[in-house]
């Protein structure tokens, strides 16, 4: 298979907007990071829960953490279907 050649104006083009690829990564790695660090921060958000209200118990905050794992893998098609409805470049920005 043959390689199409690239023209002087299509590299400049290229080279004026491959920021977008690069900004669009970092967002997709916070977001996917957020997501997976979640478990490592859990127990810092149990703590302070209880040391500013005493009356929660380790019931309630059991069950917090599972339920927002449930709700972000839950709401993920929802998102998919927001960014079809207004189109990825509308979503990114």
């Amino acid at each position: 298979m043959r390689r199409k050649k690239i023209t002087g104006e299509e590299v400049k083009y290229i080279k004026k907007e491959s920021w977008k690829i690069l900004v669009g990564g970092l967002f997709l790695n916070i977001i996917v990071g957020s997501f997976y660090a979640f478990g490592s921060y859990s127990i810092y958000i149990a703590s302070f829960l209880k040391a500013n209200n005493p009356e929660i118990k380790s019931d309630t905050i059991a069950f917090f953490f599972p339920l927002m794992n449930i709700l972000m893998n839950a709401l993920i098609p929802f998102g998919e279907k927001f960014v079809n409805s207004i189109g990825n470049r509308w979503a990114i920005f």
